[in-house]
């Protein structure tokens, strides 16, 4: 054959594949920052829940006074103020805006991870919600109703928690 011929296959290989890498180079490159950017929301959102989780359970005992004495539970020796009149939510910004391009973008791996841990996140916020409701009706016993959700609470932030020490240590 000429060499003509074969600079011209190679040519027209080369003109359309590059194309097609830069495609494929592209979707890898927004993989990774889309991976990057729930890595950083979730690692703040379990922070957050880590404070929260530390502020419920602060010792109001010097400070019975100060709040509504029907809302605390004492457990193993400390006041727990469970009952107090607050909300909270976790901000999920990008994975609520986002949702359909990540589930695209992501591999599966991946998405099952990050699925896994906004729905802890979900449960925190409801298992809060449900304990702190658990004052505003006279229906059961709001101090064991109370302290079951509160276990639940915890053990939902130690699962966020190793979910995301497993997830930094396999990844690097």
């Amino acid at each position: 054959m000429d060499d003509k011929i074969y600079v011209a296959v190679i040519s027209a290989i080369f003109g359309f594949s590059l194309p097609y890498l830069a495609g494929v180079w592209d979707r890898a490159t927004r993989a990774r920052r889309i991976v990057s950017a729930l890595n950083r929301e979730l690692s703040e959102a379990t922070a957050e829940i880590e404070r929260k989780l530390a502020w419920v359970g602060r010792d109001v005992s010097t400070h019975l006074s100060e709040v509504d004495r029907e809302r605390v539970i004492e457990a193993r020796g400390i006041h727990l103020y469970l009952g107090e009149r607050e909300t909270f939510e976790v901000p999920r910004l990008y994975w609520k805006a986002k949702y359909t391009e990540i589930a695209e973008a992501i591999n599966d791996k991946d998405y099952s991870f990050f699925y896994k841990m906004y729905r802890l996140i979900d449960r925190f916020e409801q298992k809060f919600h449900e304990m702190k409701v658990t004052f505003e009706s006279p229906l059961g016993k709001k101090e064991s109703m109370a302290l079951a959700c509160w276990g639940d609470l915890n053990d939902i932030g130690k699962e966020l928690q190793s979910g995301l020490i497993s997830r930094s240590s396999g990844h690097r």
